[in-house]
């Protein structure tokens, strides 16, 4: 009788543990793939960003040629009032947000 119940009681602990194995394996499952999403999710996030940063250098360097010649005076007075992509390039250039920061 003792060994019948020493046997119940290891059964029952090798099924605690062997319980207690899959939820671990569980849990790190779910976790590996919420941290997949969350990569994700900064990935595109990302992707976007350098997308507009990407945007706002290429209008900048369209107008560097015009900026440079305003910065050297080598443009007239004339040549400035009638240069509509002046008055944008002394304003200064588009907000750069990521996410809820802004440079």
């Amino acid at each position: 009788m003792l060994k019948y119940a020493i046997g119940e009681i290891v059964l029952a602990v090798i099924g605690i543990l062997i319980a207690l194995q899959i939820n671990n394996w569980n849990e790190e499952r779910l976790q590996k793939r919420t941290l997949t999403n969350m990569y994700a999710i900064i990935a595109e996030y990302l992707k976007n960003e350098i997308s507009d940063i990407n945007a706002i250098l290429k209008e900048k360097a369209d107008d560097e040629p015009i900026f440079n010649k305003v910065l050297d005076g080598n443009m007239t007075i004339e040549e400035y009032q009638n240069c509509t992509e002046c008055r944008y390039i002394t304003l200064g250039f588009p907000n750069l947000s990521i996410g809820n920061w802004c440079f």
